[in-house]
Formats: structure tokens, C-alpha cells, sequence
């Protein structure tokens, strides 16, 4: 399969998740325009629209409380066009509420513009099963 590549949006991808795995705030903030979107499918826990930096970490917050002390994300591939960067990631995680580990599959598409994230498209391989793994059971 050929792949779209655009060299300077996925180093960009490769930078900004680089910046994320180091727990690097400041430059993730360099990388994110001020008033991105980042909108995130469906009904669970996590899912809605978020604007701006603040946004983005309600967003991250949102996804900590959902997960437990077992929590991993890979990027297993990237691609990018000149418009942003698709990156697949491969997440490894228990919750609060179930200590068993479960993987979970999602594609994401960040739009570029002028060196910065404008917006974040969470696309989920398996919506069904993506929304039961971010949404605490009802009791």
C-alpha cells in the first residue's frame, strides 16, 4: 500500500508525539494553535468537543480519570498529506474500575496550519468498543 507523505508534517507528528511521551507541557503548547478543536466521537466519558490549550487538557484529564495504573500508547504508523498528519495509535490500559489490561485502537488526524495543530480528529477503529473503554460502568 502506498502511503501519502508529506515530510514536514509528519516530522511535525513525530515531534509532537516525541513532546507527549516526555511529558514535555511547554512544547506541546508550542505545537497547538490557540484555538484548536479537538473533537472526540461519541457518548463516552471522554467524548465531546474541546477548544483551545485549556481544551486539550480537560481533554488529557478526562482520559487519566478513565484509565488505571497500567497505561500505554503507541504509535504504530504515521502518515501525512500537506494538510496534517494521521497517526494510528495502539493503547494498552486498565481502568479504576477493572484491573485487567485491554487494547484499544484509534486513529488520529491533526490538521496543520502554519506549524501548529488547528484541530484533532479522534476516529476510533471499533466505536462500540472504544466508548465502553473510556466510560466508567454505571452501577
Amino acid at each position: 500500500m502506498k502511503k501519502a507523505v508529506h515530510a514536514k508534517n509528519l516530522a511535525f507528528g513525530r515531534e509532537f508525539y516525541k513532546k507527549f511521551r516526555e511529558g514535555d507541557l511547554d512544547g506541546l503548547r508550542e505545537s497547538i494553535d490557540k484555538d484548536i478543536v479537538i473533537t472526540i466521537p461519541g457518548k463516552s466519558d471522554i467524548s465531546g468537543t474541546y477548544k483551545g490549550f485549556a481544551g486539550f487538557q480537560e481533554f488529557r484529564e478526562k482520559v487519566m480519570a478513565t484509565v488505571g495504573d497500567r497505561y500505554k500508547l503507541d504509535v504504530t504508523d504515521m502518515a501525512a498529506d500537506d494538510q496534517g498528519v494521521f497517526a494510528e495509535e495502539f493503547i494498552r490500559m486498565n481502568h479504576p474500575w477493572n484491573s485487567k489490561v485491554e487494547p484499544v485502537d484509534v486513529t488520529l488526524y491533526y490538521t496543520i496550519r502554519n506549524g501548529k495543530i488547528v484541530k484533532m480528529e479522534d476516529v476510533p477503529e471499533d466505536t462500540h468498543y472504544w466508548e465502553s473503554s473510556f466510560t466508567k460502568p454505571k452501577k
